[in-house]
C-alpha cells in the first residue's frame, strides 16, 4: 500500500538550515528575540502588573468625581471643536491657493484650541481671537455659522 500523504516540504531559512523556514524560529541562529522578550530576559527581576479599579473606587475624595468628569467632558469638546476648525482652515487654505503653515504645536496647533474658547466667562458668545487673522476669519465666517447655537447649560 502506497502512502499518499504528502511529505511536508520546508523552504530553507535565511541561515541555510532546512529544519525551519523562518528566522523567527527559536532554533534559528539568526533569531533575535522581540524587544519585549529581550527586556524580560535582561531584567527579569522587575515585573509589571495591572489592577483594574473603578473610577469611583480610585478617587480618594468622592466629591472630585463630578469635577473630573466635567473637566474631561469640556476638554473632549474643546479638542473636538479645535480639530474640526483645523480641518476647515486647511480646506480654506487649499481652496484659496494659500500656503499651509507648519502644523506643529508650538507654531500653530495651540491657536485653534484658543480660537474655540470664549474670550471671557462673562461674555460667553464672544470667541477668543488668536494671532492668526486667517484662522479667526475661518472661525467667524465659515465655522461658527455651522455650529449649533449654545444654550444655557451647554
Amino acid at each position: 500500500m502506497k502512502d499518499n500523504k504528502k511529505q511536508k516540504i520546508i523552504k530553507p531559512c535565511k541561515c541555510g538550515s532546512t529544519e525551519h523556514s523562518r528566522t523567527s524560529n527559536k532554533k534559528c541562529k539568526l533569531n533575535k528575540p522581540r524587544k519585549v522578550l529581550k527586556d524580560k530576559i535582561i531584567d527579569s527581576t522587575e515585573k509589571t502588573s495591572v489592577t483594574k479599579v473603578g473610577f469611583n473606587t480610585f478617587l480618594a475624595e468622592p466629591a472630585l468625581g463630578s469635577i473630573i468628569e466635567d473637566a474631561v467632558k469640556r476638554m473632549t469638546s474643546i479638542t473636538f471643536e479645535a480639530t474640526r476648525l483645523v480641518n476647515l482652515y486647511v480646506i480654506y487654505l487649499l481652496n484659496n491657493n494659500l500656503p499651509i503653515p507648519s502644523l506643529n504645536y508650538n507654531s500653530f496647533m495651540r491657536l485653534p484650541f484658543q480660537a474655540v474658547l470664549q474670550s471671557s466667562i462673562h461674555i460667553p458668545n464672544i470667541p477668543k481671537n488668536t494671532t492668526n487673522n486667517t484662522l479667526n476669519f475661518v472661525r467667524d465666517n465659515l465655522y461658527s455659522p455651522l455650529r449649533p447655537a449654545k444654550t444655557e447649560g451647554n
